[in-house]
């Protein structure tokens, strides 16, 4: 049954590509549009000097003040380092370096949790730049940044208590075996690694970032057909399901369908779920990091497609209550 599902869906979207060029050209340039001026003038510098940080050990320098604090919530410098990408960038900059420290084993099982629970989201810019000047003008613009924002904190708190709980109980099991010590969750590599040249570097973010495109430009066309093909509420899910960027502009421009806090609510959650669009981008930077294999301890794409359906439900729920309890004078 796996088998002809997997066989059927690509089929069908060649058959409609055959039947509607010009529906399919339309989407695939805008989603060429979306990824040459948007998506790669922000993500390829900064990924660039990101790794090229990471590979000579700069990260450690960076982020040494901060390190009392991220030792208090269970955290090194690099994976506070890979949660500051993700916060600053977007989409998938805060998956991406999680996964270039998780092929080096420098992230513990509380880490990659962590990181892939709250390391995504959209980043102020696109906030400010692009969601927010679309927003009802009734509605403030920082009720956005807190009902996107605020769940990240509350989640990213909850985990580092269980992760305070855990390891207070794995101290006590340890101890009671007087051992003396505790094992360490982290795992580091006893192998010296040699940092990478400028030009691998170079050439591996330029390979990612036409992966990123070309995914950019495939669900785009999804969203294309999904905006000629259906109506009303329907439309808008499927668009906002496929990509972000477009089911914000559509529900914007859904007019009476929805009340102004439903409308707020859900260009909130399509911002944070990120759409198929961002799902399929943060499967392709860490698919080849997926060295650990013990449940709960790698950075699972199930994990992470589970964290962003409450990331965006959480959001959509807070939304409507700040303009339901506290609404814009």
């Amino acid at each position: 049954m796996k088998k002809i599902v997997s066989a059927l869906f690509p089929a069908l979207i060649l058959a409609l590509l055959l039947s509607h060029p010009r529906l399919s050209a339309d989407g695939a340039q805008k989603g060429l549009l979306l990824w040459f001026n948007t998506v790669f003038p922000t993500l390829f510098p900064f990924m660039l000097f990101s790794k090229l940080l990471a590979e000579h050990g700069g990260v450690q320098l960076l982020l040494a003040p901060f390190h009392p604090v991220l030792k208090h919530l269970g955290m090194s410098v690099y994976s506070g380092y890979a949660l500051l990408a993700g916060l600053l960038c977007g989409y998938p900059m805060g998956m991406k370096t999680a996964a270039d420290f998780n092929r080096k084993s420098l992230l513990s099982a509380h880490e990659k949790r962590l990181l892939t629970a709250i390391s995504a989201s959209p980043s102020p810019m696109f906030i400010a730049g692009y969601a927010a000047p679309r927003l009802n003008p009734a509605v403030p613009s920082n009720y956005l940044v807190l009902a996107l924002y605020t769940p990240l904190l509350l989640v990213g708190s909850l985990l580092c208590i269980y992760n305070k709980v855990t390891s207070f109980t794995l101290q006590n099991r340890f101890f009671s075996k007087e051992t003396g010590s505790v094992k360490p969750a982290r795992t580091k590599s006893t192998s010296v690694s040699v940092p990478a040249s400028f030009d691998t570097i170079l050439m591996d973010c330029i390979e990612l970032q036409v992966r990123i495109g070309g995914l950019i430009m495939l669900y785009s066309i999804l969203a294309a057909f999904a905006d000629a093909f259906c109506s009303g509420t329907l439309r808008l899910v499927l668009i906002g399901t496929a990509e972000m960027t477009t089911g914000i502009d559509a529900i914007a421009r859904s007019g009476a369908i929805f009340s102004i806090p439903v409308q707020s609510g859900a260009m909130a959650a399509c911002a944070a779920f990120g759409g198929l669009s961002g799902i399929a981008q943060t499967n392709s930077v860490i698919r080849d990091s997926r060295k650990d294999r013990e449940k709960n301890a790698g950075l699972s794409i199930r994990h992470y497609v589970l964290w962003k359906l409450v990331h965006a439900s959480l959001s959509f729920v807070l939304f409507i209550l700040l303009l339901r309890r506290m609404p814009p004078v």
